[in-house]
């Protein structure tokens, strides 16, 4: 955080950077397990499209982010990780000038023990999934999905609604009512000995592309 090491619980972003008043940042999370990351290069590589799509510069460099991903997940002494690295736009020069091509742009990372979306158990039972009715992704043409951003607003709805209904997660449409995609994962159905999945709408994850490869 702002080039320093420090707990988790340390790390501050300001109140007046875009990044939390207005979702104007980008992120990508890869993960370790038993101490190995999985596809570190495909997820430095996306962080740093979504990055350029976005306008945003980071003060590090794809060979430095790797770097310091590998650091943050040693000093955790962990084996098993969920790691994230994130690009706010970092606050305007004052609150009277608000042009984002002035602000310092940042970069954070971290590592935490690994998160399931879906616990291991509940893996090999099923799950109760919703397609949420009420919500539809937000549409390409407004925020590209392709941009692993913070604008996470549909997919929280679409998961209150899941919730709701008595499900566990939640699988939101696109505008036109196609399945898209879920708050953290993409969606794969196996039917009549075919796989299928969403060609669009929704974010193009590294898992997806190893069950293409």
């Amino acid at each position: 955080m702002d080039g320093r090491f420090c707990p988790l619980e340390d790390a501050r972003i300001s109140i007046l950077d875009p990044g939390f008043t207005r979702g104007d940042a980008v992120y990508d999370t890869t993960s370790v397990w038993k101490g190995a990351f999985f596809r570190l290069d495909d997820h430095v590589a996306r962080f740093f499209r979504s990055c350029a799509r976005a306008r945003l510069a980071p003060p590090v460099d794809a060979e430095r982010a790797r770097a310091i991903l590998g650091e943050v997940v040693q000093r955790g002494g962990l084996e098993d990780a969920y790691v994230q690295m994130i690009s706010t736009r970092g606050p305007y020069p004052s609150t009277a000038v608000r042009d984002p091509r002035l602000c310092v742009n940042t970069f954070i990372a971290y590592a935490v023990p690994y998160i399931w979306i879906v616990q291991p158990q509940r893996q090999l039972e099923g799950i109760d999934l919703v397609i949420a009715a009420k919500n539809r992704r937000t549409p390409p043409e407004a925020v590209d999905p392709r941009v692993k951003n913070f604008n996470w607003l549909d997919m929280q709805t679409g998961l209150f609604e899941a919730l709701d209904r008595g499900g566990e997660t939640a699988v939101l449409c696109t505008p036109d009512g196609r399945v898209s995609e879920g708050p953290g994962f993409n969606v794969f159905v196996v039917r009549d000995g075919a796989l299928a999945t969403p060609r669009g709408n929704m974010l193009e994850g590294i898992t997806r592309r190893t069950v293409f490869d």
